[in-house]
């Protein structure tokens, strides 16, 4: 999940703060919530392409790595 959010700000990044040019903190606000209310009229769910079981294997196998590193 941290990806998407990670994701969501990567693009926010790239389609309005590098090429914005803002002369004030309330322009940049402006433009951000432009931004969210173009991104929200578009939302799509978000879809799990993992299975439970194969989530928990991977985390299960995170832990083990870890464990073994301490």
């Amino acid at each position: 999940m941290a990806e998407l959010v990670e994701r969501f700000f990567a693009r926010l990044t790239e389609q309005r703060l590098r090429r914005g040019a803002f002369t004030s903190v309330c322009h940049l606000e402006k433009s951000l919530r432009r931004h969210l209310d173009a991104y929200n009229e578009n939302r799509r769910p978000l879809v799990w392409t993992k299975s439970t079981g194969d989530i928990l294997e991977k985390v299960g196998r995170a832990r083990a790595r870890l464990a073994a590193a301490i």
